[in-house]
């Protein structure tokens, strides 16, 4: 076997295992996340009137009300491991129409 196809096999071979470990370990994560979060809200009262979920190490904060949106992200950017909080329709509007936009208008 010539080095090129070594090379080669080796580097597919380690995106392979950066693939499964990503596939295996960052969901875990994103529950641990989301777990610290929910504490971190129900410690500060919060937790019966506010959500969370988390997309990667960003926390996406949902309530009924702008002040308590604020006052959750507060609380859930002071977790260890969460890099950005974030109001989950903020995030919703960003993404609602992906990379391109379409509109058709009628007469």
């Amino acid at each position: 076997m010539s080095r090129s196809a070594i090379w080669l096999v080796a580097m597919l071979g380690l995106a392979l295992l950066c693939a499964v470990c990503a596939a295996i370990y960052v969901p875990r994560i994103e529950g641990e996340l989301a777990q610290r979060s929910r504490d971190a809200l129900a410690e500060a009262g919060l937790a019966e009137r506010v959500s969370v979920e988390i997309d990667g190490r960003t926390a996406l904060v949902r309530a009924p009300d702008a002040a308590l949106v604020s006052r959750a992200m507060e609380v859930v950017a002071g977790v260890d491991g969460i890099r950005a909080a974030v109001p989950r329709e903020e995030v919703a509007a960003e993404t609602a129409g992906g990379p391109f936009a379409l509109r058709v208008q009628t007469d």
